[in-house]
């Protein structure tokens, strides 16, 4: 019932409301912005991966909307080799071109026609590999706050105006207590996968978000009587297994790189000497 710009605009509003106080009100006040143009650029991204996840999720079963969402890991390792020159594995075609058929079968499930909103769904999936393509570029120039304060800044000041030319919809109280949980859990979800990002290699974080499928699958069963063709629900397991095999592939051969140092680091480690202080 309410329009996606506004709930856009709201779950970037609550996690940058949330998380400039907790910048302001902790020691050392909050971190400074290094590598803007990249900041920008991840920010655009995630925006333009949001809107289209959450125009996917209102017109395609929510486990579907979900499995092609992240089916970015899939992407993020194609990504990673051309923006940030990690060199992949050579089982690394055969996983993509796995992942992509999964793709075509939820878009497309009788290979005839096309499902628009399925495809919008595929485009959030690769929008957002780009997005966290450019989280693992700012590991070693700006902390996590600041990437996911610019990213809700983002959210929030261009979905303004989208919002206000979209349309305003009063919510009811109960639907005003789920927008604040969405800003509530998205916040927690971007710190909690930008650190990952930042202490390990992008395509063995990346594979660990497939969780979601299996948990919305399960939603839409049990809250809306939502499950999906046979041939989609095929290519949902297809991206999952895909991105499984990104994982171990990535875990074997090559092991998870070291926290780097930041350029420009407000909180360095605590000596004994000033540990609880």
């Amino acid at each position: 019932r309410i329009p996606i710009f506004e709930i856009v605009f709201f779950r970037g509003a609550i996690a940058w409301a949330l998380l400039a106080i907790w910048l302001r009100t902790r020691p050392g006040g909050a971190p400074r912005a290094v590598a803007r143009r990249d900041l920008l650029i991840r920010s655009s991204l995630g925006f333009t991966g949001l809107v289209m996840y959450v125009w996917a999720v209102t017109h395609v079963e929510l486990g579907l909307a979900s499995a092609l969402n992240q089916s970015s890991p899939i992407f993020v390792g194609l990504f990673a080799f051309l923006v940030l020159r990690e060199r992949p594995h050579r089982a690394v075609p055969p996983l993509v071109a796995l992942g992509f058929v999964g793709a075509v079968l939820i878009v497309s499930p009788d290979l005839q026609g096309v499902n628009i909103h399925a495809a919008i769904g595929f485009g959030s999936a690769l929008a957002s590999a780009l997005a966290y393509t450019w989280v693992r570029k700012l590991r070693t120039t700006d902390r996590p706050e600041t990437i996911v304060q610019w990213f809700s800044g983002f959210v929030m000041i261009l979905g303004l105006p989208l919002m206000l030319i979209n349309g305003w919809v009063t919510p009811s109280p109960l639907e005003a207590v789920m927008i604040l949980l969405q800003g509530l859990l998205s916040l927690s979800g971007q710190l909690a996968l930008t650190w990952a990002y930042r202490k390990g290699e992008a395509a063995v974080v990346s594979p660990f978000i497939f969780v979601a499928v299996l948990l919305t699958l399960l939603a839409g069963w049990i809250f809306w009587s939502e499950w999906p063709p046979a041939a989609a629900l095929g290519g949902a397991g297809l991206l999952v297994l895909s991105s499984l095999g990104f994982m171990i592939l990535a875990s074997r051969d090559r092991p998870v790189v070291s926290e780097p140092p930041f350029l420009a680091d407000p909180y360095p480690p605590q000596t004994n000497s000033t540990r609880g202080q």
